[in-house]
């Protein structure tokens, strides 16, 4: 038996529902009841919303547990005014600036632990206890232009001063520096993928032997066999005013379907180039977007994507649903003529294995982990002029869809939060 320490800490706030608070939610609810009875269990909360933290993991299920709080975090960089009397000194900064530099340590008592489990990658683990930290992925560092700028690209791309550059520049060493601290001080890390298990060797200098690659899982609720088409849904619609909410319903027609949010890396103009392409050469078929951000065309907080739907002629045609209820989203996935994910690069790629489990066609860029996780199932396309044309023949192939549905099903049942739990705990306790 041993004393495991876990940091809930992730799912105490807005975003516990998603990513990594939808992580530490599935590996803690899908633990056999072998492993909850057989270990104890130290949670680490704040002190507002434990109640609900430890409802969300299903707290009442393991045997014996026992709850700690953890100190409200400040933010940990320096000020423009402390960067601007750095300017002339070495990166090799002292320990107490470096302290600073590479995070708050927020756990210290670790009495009784013999492992302690960390869900965020950015957060350096407590001192003197085995700790094992979750790797997604570096994108915000690899996607440099769109993410974490360089000095170079704040000040010659962005035309920012030279303080202005340099405290840009230091936020992204700051990002590299935590996380090569997280891993030196953690005794071992599991990597989502394959993808990013090399993306920290390369980027972050961890050594291989100190990574596991360890698969995330899907929902285990199994997709009704026909869900119902929803009376109604609030839409996003564009006017001269701004954009409004009307009630509507769902197209009966052919729709291509995106689910998630406008980071750059979603190359989203692609998919409205291609939706453009489609309507121009006759084709009826409508381009369904859903998500928090999709509230409507000028709504849209990325610049390209808001000139692409306010420019389409077709944009009466382009359904904005902002965030939709499980129901909805079901019948979504299962009337779509096919998911469209256009993205350059994913940590793990979810969003198209929760597409795949309803059989729905998946489109996407063959790039990072997205070939890994998607596997034979996924159609790849290179650009805009791909996706019309895999659309074209999914619309005239419907062998092919039922192939695909089978094929895509099946991989998806592949990956279980169960599988994920298990593997998390086995390299635990190892």
């Amino acid at each position: 038996m041993a004393t495991i320490g876990i940091d809930l800490t992730p799912i105490q706030g807005p975003h516990r529902m998603r990513g990594v608070g939808a992580t530490v939610i599935n590996v803690l609810r899908h633990l056999s009841s072998a492993e909850k009875s057989e270990h104890e269990f130290v949670f680490y909360l704040y002190e507002a919303n434990q109640a609900e933290a430890l409802d969300l993991i299903d707290a009442s299920s393991f045997g014996n547990y026992e709850t700690r709080r953890v100190a409200e975090q400040t933010s940990s960089l320096p000020s423009v005014k402390s960067v601007h009397g750095l300017l002339f000194l070495p990166l090799r900064l002292s320990e107490a600036f470096k302290d600073r530099w590479q995070g708050t340590h927020r756990i210290t008592d670790t009495k009784g632990l013999d492992v302690f489990l960390q869900f965020e990658q950015d957060v350096i683990p407590p001192r003197g206890v085995k700790s094992v930290v979750v790797a997604y992925d570096l994108i915000p560092y690899i996607l440099e232009s769109d993410y974490l700028w360089s000095y170079s690209t704040a000040r010659h791309l962005h035309r920012y001063s030279r303080r202005g550059a340099f405290l840009v520049h230091l936020r992204r060493m700051r990002y590299i520096r935590t996380i090569r601290a997280t891993a030196k001080r953690a005794s071992k890390l599991l990597a989502i993928s394959k993808q990013t298990k090399n993306d920290f060797m390369k980027y972050a200098n961890i050594p291989s032997s100190k990574l596991d690659v360890v698969y995330l899982g899907i929902s285990d609720d199994q997709p009704s066999k026909s869900a119902a088409k929803p009376a109604e849904v609030t839409r996003y619609i564009g006017t001269g005013w701004g954009d409004i909410k009307v009630k509507t319903t769902l197209p009966d027609s052919p729709f291509l379907l995106f689910v998630g949010g406008v980071d750059p890396r979603r190359k989203l103009t692609d998919l409205i180039a291609a939706f453009n392409m489609l309507r121009a050469q006759g084709h009826t078929i409508h381009l369904v977007l859903a998500g928090d951000t999709m509230t409507g065309p000028h709504s849209i907080p990325n610049g390209d994507i808001k000139k692409a739907l306010l420019s389409s002629s077709y944009l009466d045609d382009i359904y904005m649903l902002g965030f939709v209820d499980d129901a909805t989203r079901e019948w979504l996935y299962q009337n779509a003529l096919a998911f469209v994910y256009p993205s350059i690069y994913e940590g793990f790629g979810l969003p198209i294995l929760e597409a795949m489990r309803y059989g729905t066609p998946v489109i996407t860029y063959k790039n990072s982990s997205i070939s890994e996780i998607s596997g034979v199932g996924a159609h790849y396309a290179l650009g805009y002029g791909d996706i019309t044309n895999i659309t074209k023949a999914l619309v005239q192939d419907k062998v092919s869809l039922k192939i695909h549905a089978k094929k895509n099903i099946e991989h998806a049942n592949n990956f279980t939060w169960e599988k994920t739990a298990s593997n998390y705990f086995k390299l635990l306790i190892d």
